[in-house]
Formats: structure tokens, C-alpha cells, sequence
């Protein structure tokens, strides 16, 4: 997704926004996967820190502490 947003900036158009995460944080091998991901993804979406379009965002497991 990071060449189509790059491309639709050049192009000045905007998008709702998109969330990326790293393989290495949430591990699909971990036990703990999916559950970081879905405690992460709902203290996003219950307080985002970020707003308006065309924003990206990296989750973190810092969002779930």
C-alpha cells in the first residue's frame, strides 16, 4: 500500500487513512497473536491519534500497554 498512497499524494488525492503493522511486532507465530492486534486495533479506534485524511499510521504494541 505504501507505492498507492505515495502515487495518490503525488496525484493530490486523499484516501481515509491506513494503518500498517510490522511482521515483527505482531507475530503471527506468537500466542499472543491475534489478540495484541485486535487490544491494539480497539485502543486506536477508541482514542485515535490521528484525524482528517490521508493519514498513515504504524500501530505499535506501545498502544497496548
Amino acid at each position: 500500500f505504501a507505492p498507492l498512497i505515495a502515487r495518490w499524494s503525488a496525484e493530490g488525492r486523499s484516501h481515509a487513512g491506513v494503518i500498517f503493522t510490522n511482521p515483527r511486532r505482531f507475530n503471527r507465530a506468537n500466542l499472543a497473536y491475534p489478540g495484541n492486534l485486535v487490544t491494539a486495533l480497539r485502543r486506536f479506534a477508541g482514542d485515535p491519534p490521528v484525524s482528517g485524511e490521508s493519514w498513515v499510521w504504524w500501530l505499535s504494541l506501545d498502544i497496548v500497554q
